[in-house]
């Protein structure tokens, strides 16, 4: 599928450039961390259901962003398939089989899980030839380790205060959704970098649609395949839609920050740099949710959980080295090219 669209702005600096990825990936998964912990405080209300306001909530406040920031963009007909498949997989799949694969599991598990989406994501982008490896390449094998060892480090993290896998058809059913759940995450900033971010014949990097503006309008597909589910469950369940107050502050961080704010910088930062490198980000979420519930829980973490963390430190520096070098690479190989 190919698509036209319009270049993209490069920096001269590709330190700025770099810097600037990894602050706004670092504050993504605190936003995520931080809405694990007052989800966990405060909402009592259905997660379906909760799902279902945040999406359709979120929806017009990106659209009014997306129009502030890049101007109106409505999307072609022949790319509604595209938001459609970002809907599916970013909003609807990647919450709601969430939310049932944590149904037949556990927190814990579920918590296990998310550090394989760069994993995942990895594997998918070589699938795909969507990235490159090179068995020659030292950084090639370096970007694999850091991927594995900050993910590893989030496993250990989740696990040190003890857990089990459970067996039974329920369970194993549950992994399989959380299985889902990670996957379509996974291929969701994946479509975005093959199809809404990419590089031309040329090599030069194109964006079908400005970052906000896709974002929002993937937001608008996930909200109404989202209705589509939760409404026949509100009809055959009416007591999900019976509130308590407390559910609001969950709601409007889910709605500002986690949501719209959050998915906006992955957008962005996927039209900056690779999806690998977007995920690679994601088990930074396990440590900042560890050190919040020290202040909200009085939660004392374990010597494990420090190992952890130290892991995942090692990973997300191994993996911005790596792509720090291949920024000045490519800079290094356009300047050779005008010459």
């Amino acid at each position: 599928m190919q698509v036209e669209g319009q270049s993209i702005k490069a920096y001269n600096n590709p330190k700025y450039t770099f810097l600037k990825v990894v602050l706004i990936l670092i504050f993504i998964q605190i936003g995520f961390g931080s809405y694990a912990v007052i989800v966990r405080k405060f909402s009592s209300v259905d997660p379906l259901i909760f799902s279902l306001l945040r999406d359709a909530a979120c929806f017009p406040i990106l659209l009014a962003a997306a129009i502030f920031l890049e101007g109106k963009h409505v999307p072609q007909l022949k790319h509604i398939p595209l938001f459609f498949a970002l809907g599916l997989t970013g909003m609807f799949g990647n919450q709601v089989l969430f939310i049932y694969g944590l149904y037949f599991t556990s927190s814990t598990i579920a918590s296990i899980f998310q550090p394989l989406i760069p994993v995942i994501t990895c594997a998918f982008a070589l699938i795909s030839g969507l990235e490159k490896f090179s068995y020659k390449d030292i950084y090639s094998w370096l970007k694999v380790w850091a991927i594995f060892t900050s993910g590893g480090g989030a496993i250990i993290m989740v696990t040190a205060k003890g857990t089990s896998f459970k067996g039974g058809n329920n369970s194993y059913l549950g992994y399989i959704l959380l299985f889902g759940n990670t996957s379509a995450m996974a291929i969701y900033v994946l479509l975005q970098k093959k199809y809404l971010f990419y590089k031309d014949n040329f090599g030069k990097d194109v964006a079908l649609y400005p970052p906000t503006t896709a974002c929002a309008w993937s937001y608008g597909m996930g909200a109404l395949i989202m209705g589509l589910c939760a409404i026949p469950y509100g009809i055959v369940q009416p007591s999900v839609f019976t509130f308590n107050l407390t559910f609001i502050y969950p709601l409007l961080y889910a709605i500002f920050i986690s949501s719209a704010l959050c998915y906006g910088l992955i957008n962005y930062a996927t039209s900056l740099t690779s999806a690998t490198v977007v995920t690679a980000f994601w088990p930074l979420q396990v440590p900042t949710s560890a050190i919040e519930s020290i202040f909200v829980f009085g939660e004392i973490p374990v010597w494990e959980e420090y190992i952890g963390a130290l892991f995942i430190i090692m990973g997300l520096i191994a993996i911005c080295w790596v792509k720090y070098r291949e920024e000045i690479k490519q800079k290094v190989t356009v300047i050779n090219d005008d010459h």
